[in-house]
């Protein structure tokens, strides 16, 4: 999640679609020696109040033997991701965090989930053809009341996705 805020943070005052792409293996670590992450909670929350999309590619992977990935011979501290085994079996294939996916879908953004780099270009093209091909709709708010309300895009159209907020905020 530090990533998504980081790259929400840049596009503050981007005009038009914001759009945060980020490709990870899905383990936060502290950022800056501040000893702390951002949450999923804080980042959802950012995301519609400040209207940016997110799309996701986590990279699931076998964890580095105990050592920290870029860092070889540094001990590992635990945790998920690829800093080490984290009390787990070290066979065992790890997921990228869940919120990833979460986190798109709320947004109306995408997650792309692989095992191996192999696939990595051809997300990077499907990612950017989709960007290529939305559209934008739009509707009036009842009542600007401030308050986040429920939305539900729905198609007749077979074959085709749909990607779109689950909610907005009616803003004053």
């Amino acid at each position: 999640m530090n990533a998504v805020s980081v790259g929400m943070t840049a596009l503050l005052h981007q005009q038009g679609r914001r759009v945060v792409l980020v490709f990870t293996d899905g383990a936060d670590r502290p950022m800056f020696g501040s000893g702390k992450n951002a949450t999923f909670k804080d980042v959802s929350r950012r995301a519609e109040d400040e209207d940016v999309m997110v799309y996701a590619i986590g990279l699931a992977g076998q964890p580095y033997g105990g050592l920290q990935r870029g860092r070889p011979g540094a001990p590992t501290t635990g945790g998920g991701g690829f800093s080490g085994f984290g009390g787990r079996n070290p066979n065992e294939t790890e997921k990228p965090d869940r919120g990833l996916s979460k986190l798109a879908l709320l947004s109306g953004g995408g997650y792309f989930e692989l095992t191996s780099a192999n696939n990595l270009a051809a997300t990077f093209g499907h990612v950017a053809d989709e960007l290529h091909r939305q559209y934008a709709l739009g509707f009036e708010p009842t009542k600007l009341d401030g308050k986040p309300h429920k939305l539900d895009v729905r198609i007749s159209e077979p074959g085709m996705t749909v990607r779109a907020r689950k909610s907005y905020i009616a803003k004053k």
